[in-house]
């Protein structure tokens, strides 16, 4: 059911509220609904399929039906996905055509929509066929990321929903881990920080970048995880400065920040101001840095 709504909020866009531009009710437009009904329950049989097909080549594989066992996620990524290094396109196996018969929605499309532009998450394809493609390729975004989680593969679900590193499925990597530059509609706070600093999305999304994540868009998505006391609160980074804002003991005492080696570190009162306890401090002998374990 997860999985289904998460199909549903991509390609309504903004959910399933009609006033919102979602939902078209059959009270408003009957053709219109009623190709939104057919197409999303085909979909969803899209879907069922490709989870059915993968399941299936994953149980060979692991037991080792007609090949080698795979010993790795990445030889059951390789193996079930058809993932190739050379090459963004990848797919499921389907030696019997199961996954292009539920998938290839351009016929159900053109019997049922009169009007193609009806949902916001596939705006103004150009024909049957186009439709078709966008709105697989949201089921092939959503199948990547839940892949990636159930059974720890390396996707990069950005280049597997349709061949390119083009934001379709989020960030081409993490936004908190440098690396390339991402591209800005990928996510909210990316679209931020590169409208402050185009080189995060036009050269490297680099270490400065992703420390804008706390500065710039006050998220703790990147916050590392303070091990030796999870109750104390994460107040930015990277670097010290971030505890140098707290005037009051307590709250000093209380918070931990990000080192610019992205490392937690815990803030210490000094007596007079809240400091970070990083590496230098600590080394110094100044403090405790009570994150590590």
């Amino acid at each position: 059911m997860e999985k289904e709504l998460d199909i549903i909020n991509m390609i309504f866009t903004n959910g399933m509220d009609a006033a919102s531009g979602g939902v078209i009710q059959e009270s408003d437009n009957k053709d219109d609904s009623k190709c939104q009904q057919a197409l999303v329950k085909a979909l969803y049989k899209c879907q069922a399929t490709k989870w059915k097909e993968y399941s299936s080549c994953k149980k060979n594989k692991l037991k080792g039906k007609g090949t080698s066992p795979a010993t790795t996620a990445q030889e059951l990524q390789d193996a079930c996905l058809q993932t190739d290094p050379n090459s963004p396109l990848s797919g499921i196996p389907d030696p019997k055509g199961k996954i292009a018969k539920k998938c290839d929605l351009s016929g159900e499309v053109s019997r049922k929509c009169p009007n193609l532009n009806v949902f916001p998450g596939c705006a103004s394809p150009a024909n049957a066929g186009a439709l078709s493609d966008c709105l697989d390729t949201i089921v092939e975004c959503k199948l990547c990321q839940a892949l990636k989680t159930i059974d720890g593969l390396s996707l990069q679900c950005d280049l597997f929903d349709d061949g390119l590193a083009n934001g379709s499925c989020g960030c081409f990597h993490d936004k908190c881990v440098a690396g390339a530059a991402l591209i800005p509609a990928c996510d909210p706070c990316v679209t931020t920080i590169c409208a402050l600093d185009s080189f995060c999305c036009e050269a490297q999304w680099d270490t400065p970048c992703r420390g804008a994540v706390f500065d710039v868009c006050g998220s703790s998505d990147c916050a590392p995880p303070c091990e030796g006391d999870p109750s104390l609160t994460f107040v930015g980074g990277p670097g010290r400065m971030a505890c140098r804002g707290l005037a009051d003991q307590s709250a000093c005492e209380g918070a931990y920040h990000a080192t610019i080696d992205f490392t937690a570190a815990s803030c210490f009162w000094t007596g007079s101001e809240c400091r970070g306890c990083g590496p230098s401090n600590a080394d110094a002998g100044a403090c405790t840095n009570i994150c590590e374990p």
